[in-house]
């Protein structure tokens, strides 16, 4: 007997609760198992667990994407998008929880719409969130310069000590700026970004009437913060060239501590003619960056700095050093979950590690080894790096989804602004009226309830909604899903 899609559609969702006993479903099979290719369109529900997880989670998987959707602890219920690797990873792999497969039969072009409408909502939400990001940074600047905390926190700054002395590997970049620019130059530099920034007037904008749908991408918001992080950014990297500050040694993973039996240690004499050819490479950009008239160059200038200075203790040292890739705000399995079931952390550690060292052969297999490769490079070895040691120590493990990129963040000193207190203060009321306006009305646009507005619920009506028509969703769906 043929089942239509409408009634695979209803049987999935309102049988959460049994799951796991529908024959339409199937668990995936562990890792080392075969299993036959998969169709492009697929549901995913995911065993309960404790917690927030109690209820099960339910999914959208599209060709090797997956799109379902989370409450946060901030109060918005949010579309995630991910690659299908790292949601298995998380879900199956890290908390050990079955995913039942539900694969249907959807038309490439009606499939084509579906994750369009998908994308869309995902671009404009995550435009919002940004927005919203810059409105909180807003505040979070304004409130440290009215209690005296002259500082702000910029992406890459974390990647070097500020207070050690230079050693005989970050000196060598400041010796080719002033053989390139003079001695004067940076020193100039930095007091021309501190007059900019003087001149940045301490005012936020008003968005009383900023209209937010999550249908329309919305407008530009013209955010203090984001005018003094660059500033600052430029600042930064600007001071780190002229005090030739070091990178610090904790952002610096040693990777011959990580080998096993049959591992060999050290640098290959093809990987030193690599990453000597490299290292003047990240110089010539140093150098290039300091004159570009892009106007975001400080963070990039930053990363290639700490890159250079990597580069150049692996050479020195005979021995792999790259910087930890990792996000600030990185989540992490607890050592509990670790410790529970050191059988899954070994078996990803091992993973992990025939990763990394086939991304190693491939990086230095390059002809020329270049930005992107090297980035590879630094994300896989980051992540063998932290499964290893959680499998040799039991320790918590950080995870992270998409392209890990060196960005450490720190404070980094603000000039106190030419204005008087009232004014600060005056700024910082309305800094936090612009958060909690923008913050409620993305929560009345992004709603969560546990019956009603949940992660089966949403993923439903943007089913429907990718389709114009009640005939469009028919002639796709099988008919109009009822959430």
């Amino acid at each position: 007997m043929r089942v239509s899609r409408k009634s695979v559609f209803y049987a999935f969702f309102i049988g959460l609760i049994f799951i796991e006993q529908m024959l339409l479903l199937r668990p995936v099979p562990a890792e080392g198992h075969p299993a036959s290719p998969a169709p492009p369109f697929q549901f995913i529900y995911v065993d309960a667990n404790v917690g927030g997880s109690s209820g099960g989670h339910t999914a959208l998987r599209i060709n090797n994407t997956v799109y379902h959707f989370q409450y946060f602890p901030d109060g918005l219920f949010k579309l995630v998008r991910e690659r299908w690797p790292h949601f298995r990873y998380i879900y199956n792999d890290l908390e050990n929880r079955t995913l039942y497969v539900a694969h249907i039969h959807v038309e490439a072009h009606d499939l084509l719409a579906i994750r369009g409408h998908l994308d869309r909502h995902y671009l404009i939400q995550e435009a919002h969130m940004a927005r919203l990001g810059l409105l909180v940074a807003d505040t979070r600047l304004l409130n440290d310069l009215s209690h005296g905390r002259m500082q702000i926190s910029v992406s890459g700054a974390g990647l070097f000590s500020f207070k050690e002395p230079p050693d005989e590997v970050s000196a060598q970049l400041q010796s080719a700026v002033i053989t390139s620019y003079g001695e004067d130059y940076l020193t100039l530099a930095i007091k021309s970004l501190d007059r900019k920034l003087s001149s940045i007037p301490l005012v936020v904008p008003n968005i009383k009437d900023f209209k937010i749908a999550n249908k329309t991408y919305p407008a530009p918001v013209a955010a203090l913060s984001e005018k003094y992080a660059e500033n600052r950014l430029k600042w930064a990297a600007l001071r780190v060239l002229n005090r030739a500050l070091p990178v610090r040694t904790v952002e610096l993973t040693d990777m011959d501590h990580f080998v096993r039996p049959g591992d060999r240690k050290g640098l290959t004499q093809n990987e030193r003619n690599k990453l000597s050819a490299y290292a003047e490479a990240l110089k010539a950009s140093v150098i290039h960056l300091l004159t570009s008239r892009r106007p975001d160059w400080g963070y990039p200038l930053l990363l290639a700095t700490a890159r250079y200075q990597a580069v150049m203790w692996s050479l020195k040292r005979d021995r792999l050093f790259l910087l930890d890739p990792f996000p600030e705000a990185a989540k992490s399995v607890s050592a509990k979950t670790v410790q529970g079931d050191p059988t899954v952390t070994a078996r990803l550690a091992d993973r992990a590690r025939r990763t990394y060292w086939d991304i190693r052969r491939d990086t230095f297999a390059e002809q020329v080894l270049a930005e992107r490769p090297y980035n590879r490079l630094e994300e896989s070895a980051g992540r063998f790096a932290e499964l290893e040691k959680g499998r040799v120590t039991g320790k918590a493990i950080r995870v992270a989804y998409g392209r890990l990129i060196p960005s450490r963040a720190d404070g980094v000193p603000v000039p106190a602004p030419g204005v008087s207190q009232e004014s600060i203060i005056q700024s910082l009321n309305s800094a936090r009226l612009n958060r909690e306006v923008y913050n409620n009305k993305l929560k009345r646009s992004y709603p969560y309830h546990l019956i009603t507005d949940n992660c089966a619920t949403e993923l439903i009506r943007k089913l429907n909604a990718a389709f114009q028509s009640e005939s469009q969703i028919t002639q796709a769906l099988g008919g109009n899903i009822v959430p």
